[in-house]
């Protein structure tokens, strides 16, 4: 057996996991009682696209919920093993027998025009489903699962969104033989072949996740959020079939409404001020400790460096730290294998409304405080 969500897989591993997963859903959590939710809480919109001359293929509600099975497993168990625990458990609307529910949405194009080989095909998804299914306008995350035929697959796998815009992601479907398994890691045989870490990869975007890589003392193989196998394969040399989600991923998630059944000021982007700011290289443990106070009208839980080194090959392996803000605001992060180049260090924080931000009025890693930093004399300095 093999466990996709741990270290090497053993029997007890897989016990311990199965046996997260059952105390989630037995948790009274709110999902298990929709009655307690906000009448706006967004959804994930499940969504099987094909052309206007290419109809859904057999089997694709039994392959669907195989997805949103590992996926939900996934993100359940990294987030409680990370501590920040879900209070949403059930990320997907299902059917009484616990099938998913998709929205089948056809274009209005034929697939040879090639006007569905391109990501921008969410927007007409945009334009059928929401009346012919009468979502309602609550900035939802949409998962599109893009079926172009037999013949053709599509290629071009997109993502983006935070928590107050709801975002989306587009992904192919394909009907290739092969079982999706929740004990299997996500890289592993069948896995790997259906590319179902690209497909969640994505979803990771379209809920506000930018690429973070693993570092090097994680042992858990490859983050969620990091490289794609062609890349890791050319940078580590060796494959690997593990996949975690990085403690930074689950801090940017855990309160965003889909994780927490709340969206309260959902909207609201945070005034951020950050006092007695501080940048400093202990070069007896080899460390950088960021630090300082920050003050804002929304309340902050965690904060997160994020070490941009001029070393690693591309932004999937950049590397994040985390720590919890403590009730005055005050918070202090150690970035504990920092490599030896020069660089940036980029903080942002995660606050209770969902949102992951630096600057005021701004969203998402790229409104980051960024702090250069100079490699020298074998030591870190700050200008």
């Amino acid at each position: 057996m093999n466990i996709g969500f741990h270290e090497k897989s053993t029997m007890m591993k897989l016990l311990s996991f199965r046996f997260v997963c059952l105390l989630l859903l037995a948790t009274p959590v709110a999902s298990r009682s929709f009655a307690d939710e906000p009448a706006d809480l967004p959804k994930i919109q499940l969504v099987l696209f094909t052309p206007a001359d290419v109809d859904p293929p057999p089997g694709y509600v039994e392959r669907m919920t195989e997805i949103i099975d590992y996926t939900e497993n996934f993100f359940g168990y990294w987030m409680v093993t990370q501590n920040y625990p879900p209070a949403r458990t059930s990320l997907f609307s299902r059917d009484a027998d616990r099938k998913a529910e998709v929205l089948l949405v056809r274009g209005t194009k034929k697939v040879d025009t090639g006007e569905y080989d391109r990501p921008s095909l969410v927007n007409e998804v945009y334009q059928i489903a929401i009346p012919k299914y009468s979502i309602p306008r609550h900035l939802h995350v949409w998962w599109v699962h893009v079926y172009l035929g037999p013949d053709r697959e599509y290629t071009d796998y997109r993502g983006s969104g935070n928590a107050a815009d709801g975002g989306s992601s587009v992904a192919r479907y394909s009907t290739m033989p092969g079982h999706i398994d929740t004990n299997v890691a996500m890289l592993d045989g069948f896995h790997q072949q259906y590319h179902l870490k690209g497909i969640i990869h994505e979803l990771g975007h379209a809920l506000g996740l930018p690429h973070l890589g693993p570092r090097p003392n994680d042992r858990r193989g490859n983050t969620l959020m990091g490289p794609n196998q062609f890349e890791w394969n050319k940078v580590v040399k060796r494959p690997e079939p593990r996949v975690f989600l990085s403690e930074a991923s689950a801090a940017m998630l855990w309160k965003h409404p889909l994780m927490s059944g709340s969206t309260q000021q959902r909207n609201q982007r945070p005034q951020i001020e950050v006092a007695q700011a501080k940048w400093a290289f202990d070069p007896k443990r080899g460390f950088i400790v960021v630090s300082g106070k920050l003050q804002s009208d929304v309340t902050a839980h965690s904060a997160i460096v994020v070490d941009r080194s001029s070393r690693a090959p591309t932004e999937y392996w950049q590397q994040s730290y985390v720590a919890r803000v403590e009730a005055d605001g005050t918070f202090s992060v150690e970035v504990t294998d920092p490599i030896l180049a020069a660089g940036e260090l980029q903080v942002v924080f995660c606050f209770d409304n969902g949102a992951v931000s630096g600057t005021t009025g701004k969203l998402g890693l790229d409104s980051a405080i960024k702090q250069s930093y100079e490699f020298r004399d074998r030591a870190i300095y700050f200008p």
